[in-house]
């Protein structure tokens, strides 16, 4: 398996706007092709959102997608993220 992940600085204050947001474009992402998506809130106006694909060339084929996604939420961050690639040698699910 195959994960996009997303290290988020919030900007002070918009943690719950973020959440939201994200929520509201659960069919955007759901055409991203993953398996599975979530955003962690980590505290401190900090999120993680992971992707997670089958394959590399499935994460690879959603880019445009998901630059889409992350620029239509960019007021919200402190600075931009960067989406990267990771590989998921194990996921399990019990």
């Amino acid at each position: 398996m195959f994960a996009s992940m997303i290290e988020i600085q919030i900007k002070s204050g918009k943690m719950t706007e973020a959440i939201k947001r994200f929520e509201d474009r659960e069919s955007e992402i759901k055409q991203l092709g993953c398996n599975q998506a979530m955003l962690i809130d980590k505290g401190n106006d900090q999120a993680i959102v992971l992707a997670i694909y089958d394959t590399e060339e499935a994460q690879q084929a959603a880019t445009p997608l998901a630059t889409k996604i992350l620029s239509g939420l960019a007021l919200l961050y402190a600075k931009m993220p960067e989406r990267v690639g990771v590989n998921l040698p194990i996921n399990w699910t019990f």
